[in-house]
């Protein structure tokens, strides 16, 4: 009788712990990822390399600005006169 026991309590324990195992490897698997995610990311890489793109653009256009500017300054000071008093030139 209690070899029975034992032996039943034995295969017991051991179905637990094999349910136990299956439903560790279930909860640790990522979810599947569907088209409707899918779909999401790609709008959402979409919209990123645009602002991207756009900002760059934007910082180009300053950087040309800028440089528009100090050639501005350049010619400026070259025109400009020596001396504010007239004759003194």
């Amino acid at each position: 009788m209690k070899s029975i026991l034992t032996i039943a309590a034995f295969f017991a324990f051991t179905a637990f712990a094999s349910a136990q195992e299956v439903q560790d490897r279930l909860q640790q698997q990522p979810p599947p990822v569907t088209q409707e995610q899918v779909e999401r990311d790609a709008q959402q890489a979409a919209e990123h390399r645009k602002r991207n793109e756009e900002a760059r653009a934007a910082q180009e256009k300053a950087l040309k600005e800028q440089a528009h500017n100090a050639t501005a300054d350049i010619t400026a000071d070259k025109n400009r006169k020596a001396s504010t008093r007239p004759g003194k030139q």
